[in-house]
């Protein structure tokens, strides 16, 4: 008989209707009558699920799509150990950590790649959307792909506007009821904005922060209160980037597999989950990602994307003329961008990498490109939903980048499987109409959310934090460098960073990213080369503080 076991948070999709009392039962029932693919197409959430058929001796594991709860797999003699967290599997002795340095350099070249292959050797990544079975030899299968939702368009039963509003509604919410209280993250852009909005008259208890620099650039105050004024009339928390709370010695990704942090995070982060405990919120909102799901392209892509779907028609003027207005350009240069696009290559995959910093030799090897299932686009693919799905891609390392030993978790509704899946399905050309960047979910929120929201294309950020952190630790970046693993293993190039630090001259905001980057990433070599000086045994006793 098969057992079926979903662990963490597991929801059904708007369409499917299920008994309110009988959640587990039902999900059991569809997983039995449609397997894998019918609970893809039926549910989303974050969780992990089990099918163990102990007569048959199969086991089968399912990650969840878009979810914050990653499935790390650890092969052993006596079979496979699935956890979240890998300090956990190295405390109780399961693994002994031993950095993969070959994959700390793919990593750092590309930095939005997320690979199967960890950069901790022995463990592996089940990525979402994709099942992992028991056998002689063990298989993985890609259950769900991006590139199902783009390949046509989708038939929709009403407007994509009040489709859209529909489902980033009931993703926001369904996720707030689960919470009794939680923190939202308030930047005054549009994206946190419209979880603003979907979060009136949910069941939990809202707070909100708004975090800023200090700097006019960064200062989204004044936008952040009119989102609370006409969504939720709460108290607005300001609060300031916590520069005191970073300390460059200490890798924010630490407790991950691999090294895809930065110092920034620490700034950024500290300070609002510092806030989230004090009120003793379980969860922290935000509108990560919302950039990449709302499609947010300014290159000619969609014009190419509309010459193919539907020829030299009237439409692909309107197009031409919104990406122009949008950008800035003018129509010659549109359409030579355009036509460039046209009569090159299709470029079936999304990425690139990022060089700088990096030793001669591996910018010339390359040996390694970290591989994820969707990496490659089928054939036939636009131009513009290539770039869509990377922009989706690049944001899966944001999802779960909080510590497991925090009681706290990092939502971000608008990553939720139905939003990415009805987005995807949206021809691109439809997003920038009328000249406006993401205008579909502008629309969707025009009467919910104030017209100085609705209407602005610029948002600040945490630039000036960015500098500050930099110019504030220079001589600590160039004392962690001068005795860096990175640099031993021929990874980075000491020469070019010390020259960058040395320089009295301003660091471009590129580059003082990409140190911190780099800096972040030496902190994590160093604390998983640390953490494997241990044996299982000494390393279980050191985390339980024995």
């Amino acid at each position: 008989m098969d057992d079926f076991y979903a662990a963490v948070d597991i929801f059904a999709k708007p369409h499917f209707a299920k008994p309110a009392r009988e959640e587990a039962q039902w999900f059991t029932k569809v997983y039995t009558q449609k397997g894998f693919p019918g609970l893809l197409r039926s549910c989303w959430g974050a969780y992990v699920a089990f099918l163990d058929d102990s007569c048959g001796g199969r086991l089968e594991v399912l990650c969840s799509p878009l979810g914050n709860l990653p499935c790390y797999k650890l092969l052993t003699p006596w079979g496979a150990i699935f956890g979240s967290d890998p300090d956990i599997l190295v405390s109780m002795g399961h693994l002994v950590p031993a950095v993969d340095f070959q994959m700390v350099d793919a990593q750092l070249r590309f930095r939005t790649l997320r690979s199967p292959r960890t950069a901790l050797r022995y463990l592996e990544e089940l990525p979402g959307g994709c099942a992992w079975q028991l056998g002689d030899p063990e298989t993985v299968t890609d259950i769900w792909s991006p590139w199902t939702f783009t390949a046509t368009p989708r038939q929709l039963s009403q407007p994509p506007v009040q489709a859209l509003a529909e489902v980033v509604r009931y993703c926001v919410e369904t996720w707030a009821n689960q919470l009794g209280k939680l923190l939202l993250s308030l930047s005054g852009g549009l994206d946190s904005s419209v979880v603003a909005a979907c979060l009136k008259g949910t069941r939990s208890d809202v707070n909100t922060v708004n975090l800023h620099d200090g700097t006019p650039a960064s200062d989204e105050r004044v936008y952040a209160h009119a989102v609370m004024n006409k969504c939720l009339g709460s108290v607005l928390t300001d609060l300031q980037y916590d520069m005191e709370a970073v300390d460059i010695n200490i890798s924010s990704a630490r407790m991950l597999p691999r090294p895809c942090g930065s110092a920034l995070a620490q700034g950024v982060n500290g300070a609002r989950h510092r806030l989230a405990t004090e009120l003793n919120c379980p969860a922290i909102f935000t509108g990560f990602g919302g950039d990449g799901v709302f499609c947010y392209l300014t290159s000619a892509s969609p014009i190419v994307d509309r010459i193919r779907s539907d020829g030299l028609t009237a439409g692909l003027s309107e197009t031409l003329t919104d990406i122009c207005t949008m950008t800035g350009c003018t129509v010659i240069e549109g359409l030579i961008h355009a036509g460039l696009k046209v009569l090159s290559p299709n470029r079936r995959r999304y990425y690139s990498p990022d060089l700088s910093f990096l030793t001669t030799d591996r910018r010339t090897q390359l040996a390694v490109v970290p591989h994820h299932p969707w990496i490659e686009a089928p054939r036939g693919q636009l131009p513009g939903k290539i770039a869509h799905v990377g922009m989706i891609a690049e944001m899966l390392n944001g999802l779960d980048s909080f510590a497991r030993d925090e009681a706290l978790v990092d939502i971000a509704p608008l990553m939720s499987q139905p939003v990415v899946e009805l987005c995807l399905a949206i021809p691109t050309w439809m997003w920038c109409r009328g000249g406006v960047d993401r205008i579909m979910i502008r629309e969707s929120f025009q009467e919910a959310l104030p017209a100085e929201i609705i209407s602005r294309t610029w948002k600040g950020g945490p630039d000036g934090l960015a500098g500050a952190l930099f110019e504030r630790n220079r001589e600590g970046l160039s004392l962690l460098f001068r005795n860096s693993l990175l640099v031993s293993h021929g990874i980075i190039d000491e020469k070019s960073v010390l020259a960058r630090l040395e320089d009295s001259m301003p660091v471009r905001a590129g580059e003082n990213l990409r140190l911190l980057e780099l800096a972040d990433a030496e902190c994590w070599a160093r604390h998983w080369s640390d953490r494997g000086t241990l044996s299982p045994s000494a390393a279980g006793k050191a985390a339980a503080g024995i």
